[in-house]
């Protein structure tokens, strides 16, 4: 079975990504990219150890910097939707203005709040991904020791273990938040390497 080259329209045979003259340009792409990976991850290294160098309440104002710009981005993002929300389904005679007004509004009360709204969204979110993963854990299990001990789930248990998962996922998604888990990160970051592509 063939496929076509992913760069032009070149027959190639099943399993390759690239034609030959396309791979050997990716892969100077690539060898390009992990030159420059290397390099960035040397600087990477350096302004690891500087941080590392500096003490734990210098470090904690780069972790409480980047946290306060998390936590801002979140909180004006939310006001922003909130306001939008608003502008969309609002109608009145003055066109436009009362929906400008509540967008800007909410964005400025938000921002301005943004250490308890910026928490308690994340700490939701996080709680919703929790409950998620609850709900397919307990579930799959139970599939599981049903499949095994061939009885039923029946309505009843599987409404039960949805609305179980829910109040589990929230409880993990707050403790976490309010225990700092989510608190962001202020230090380098290292750079990803380029992935090798493939014939």
């Amino acid at each position: 079975m063939s496929n076509t080259c992913s760069r032009c329209s070149a027959m190639i045979p099943g399993g390759r990504t690239f034609c030959d003259a396309h791979y050997e340009e990716a892969m100077f792409e690539y060898q390009r990219d992990l030159n420059n990976y290397y390099v960035e991850y040397e600087d990477f290294q350096v302004r690891l150890q500087e941080f590392n160098n500096l003490s734990a309440s210098e470090q904690n104002a780069y972790h409480d910097a980047a946290e306060d710009e998390n936590l801002g981005l979140i909180a004006g993002l939310a006001g922003l939707a909130l306001g939008g929300a608003f502008w969309f389904f609002s109608v009145t005679d003055l066109g436009h203005v009362p929906g400008v007004a509540a967008t800007i509004f909410s964005v400025l009360v938000f921002y301005f709040l943004r250490n308890f709204i910026g928490r308690l969204i994340r700490a939701i979110w996080a709680g919703i991904l929790w409950s998620v993963g609850c709900f397919i854990g307990i579930f799959g299990f139970l599939f599981v020791i049903a499949l095994i001990f061939d009885f039923g789930l029946e309505g009843d248990t599987s409404v039960l273990i949805s609305l179980s998962s829910i109040p589990i996922g929230l409880f993990i998604g707050f403790y976490q938040e309010f225990t700092g888990e989510h608190h962001s990160y202020g230090g380098p970051t290292a750079p990803s390497e380029p992935t090798q592509p493939s014939p």
